[in-house]
């Protein structure tokens, strides 16, 4: 637990990105022992204000996808460690939240690796296709939503069950065929949920 604790220090009082916002913050949730590892895009608004992730309009659409299968958000929210492929907050766009940059990726990709040694967790579920092609390279949505992938990933076998970004900006989920997909992602998920439940003692 105090290497997690100091993994979140050194990321809270990271520099490297001298274009950020004022009010940008990394935003991260969860414990040593959380066997479920969420990788998101970035933090957004609503994550900065109840510094809380995965709580404003794409956070509520991924609880919904996970209800289909009576994955409840509290229950989850304990079994699952939150992070992003960029850990701060990077900005309003015309369109929404700005996608960070390469080189904001890059900034906080030591990070991602911390955290994998760390927590080694069983499960990654990658939302989106910047946490998704950096765990299973360039790959279209199509091929890899409602199936499950076993890698290694910075020395850590896990795995990984990609969902897409739960944006409403993205048409993407709300073609029938890819519904089904999601489906299929959160019915996989499902399977190995009782399990880890039972090993944290729920």
């Amino acid at each position: 637990m105090k290497a997690l604790n100091e993994l979140i220090k050194k990321i809270r009082s990271c520099q490297c990105c001298a274009d950020l916002p004022k009010e940008s913050y990394p935003v991260l949730a969860g414990r040593l022992g959380n066997k479920i590892m969420v990788i998101g895009q970035a933090p957004g608004k609503q994550e900065l204000k109840y510094n809380k992730p995965f709580v404003g309009p794409a956070g509520r659409r991924l609880f919904q996808w996970l209800n289909v299968v009576d994955i409840k958000e509290e229950e989850f929210r304990k079994l699952a460690y939150f992070t992003q492929m960029m850990k701060c907050y990077p900005g309003a766009g015309n369109r929404g939240d700005l996608k960070p940059k390469p080189k904001q990726i890059s900034n906080c990709a030591s990070y991602l690796e911390e955290e994998f040694r760390i927590l080694r967790p069983r499960i990654v579920i990658p939302v989106g296709k910047l946490a998704i092609e950096k765990l299973l390279g360039k790959v279209k949505l199509e091929t890899v939503v409602g199936k499950k992938f076993i890698r290694t990933v910075f020395s850590i076998k896990t795995i990984i069950i990609p969902l897409p970004h739960p944006s409403g900006a993205s048409p993407w989920s709300f073609k029938k065929e890819n519904q089904k997909r999601i489906v299929k992602a959160v019915k996989i998920l499902k399977s190995f949920y009782a399990s880890l439940k039972r090993k944290k003692g729920q």
